[in-house]
């Protein structure tokens, strides 16, 4: 990857030692008090609860039948009959990988809760709880056109691979593993969102507003996984990352992508520009900032602390 971005600059070892800390402290004060029995975070589920009611009024008629919508999830060579319906199975299979990963990896944090009594959660403990709301958050973006309704199936066996690869490999290279994930996963969401935002400009202004405040809800919680992540790595470790983005982008895009060639080349374009710039700054505000980064350069001119 040839991104210039100051993010891919190891902090010295002073400036990460507080990095996990100041994110947990951020996650709960935000979201709540994390219940990994439940898998839920408090204040999270209120806000869910909020926003049900809120957006109940303004659900459209469905682009596309049910069986229709279920048979393109499960279909890659067949034709979606318009941008729209195309997009909102992107949307829908947007979060297989990850949804299945987070459910594995809760898992295992769940057995080592219960076999130690003295066991705390780790900020990427948290950081997976967040990740569980991402499937809710999509599903919610997908019921808002007709009621449609999905289920996450198995990922790609790649996908799964990594997965597992993560959970038993040790703690600097899975920082690795994840990290490039994390990115990977975020331009994948952006690139959702801006393709969505064209294709929504004749929808009503509440639908509008609905589908950019539940993509911007995720790429929130992503950008702060990634630069708590980048922030805490050594020099090997970044090197590690920027050799890593394009290969596990491609593997992604061909996984997943039903347009592959137009796709990947939007994402590997972003990819290659990857910073905190490409994203809109009112998310970028609302994100998980480490504050060393500030001090050396890796924040938007306008959000350096």
């Amino acid at each position: 990857m040839r991104t210039k971005s100051a993010l891919f600059k190891a902090l010295p070892r002073s400036e990460r030692e507080g990095v996990a800390a100041d994110f947990l402290a951020f996650s709960i004060n935000r979201d709540g008090e994390p219940n990994f029995d439940r898998r839920t975070l408090a204040k999270r589920e209120a806000r869910a609860a909020e926003r049900s009611r809120e957006w109940l009024a303004i659900h459209r008629e469905p682009p596309v039948s049910q069986s229709e919508f279920e048979s393109l999830l499960t279909d890659k060579r067949s034709t979606p009959s318009s941008p729209l319906v195309a997009w909102l199975v992107d949307v829908a299979r947007a979060n297989e990988g990850e949804a299945w990963g987070v459910d594995y990896l809760l898992g295992r944090t769940a057995e080592r809760s219960q076999s130690d009594p003295e066991w705390k959660p780790t900020p990427r403990d948290v950081a997976d709880l967040q990740e569980t709301y991402h499937t809710r958050t999509l599903a919610d973006i997908v019921g808002l056109f007709g009621d449609l309704r999905f289920r996450i199936s198995q990922p790609d066996p790649v996908v799964a691979a990594l997965v597992k690869a993560i959970s038993i490999v040790p703690g600097p290279v899975r920082s690795v593993l994840l990290v490039t994930g994390e990115i990977v996963g975020a331009v994948a969401f952006l690139d959702l969102s801006n393709q969505g935002a064209l294709l929504l400009e004749d929808e009503s202004a509440d639908l509008r507003r609905a589908v950019q405040e539940l993509l911007d809800s995720i790429l929130t919680d992503e950008i702060g996984h990634i630069t708590s992540l980048l922030a805490s790595m050594n020099s090997v470790q970044m090197r590690a990352v920027r050799c890593l983005i394009p290969i596990v982008g491609r593997g992604v895009a061909l996984s997943y992508g039903r347009n592959v060639a137009e796709e990947t080349a939007r994402r590997r374009e972003l990819l290659k520009q990857f910073s905190l710039s490409i994203f809109p700054a009112h998310v970028v505000a609302r994100s998980f900032l480490p504050r060393a980064l500030g001090r050396f350069g890796a924040l938007a001119p306008n959000l350096r602390t």
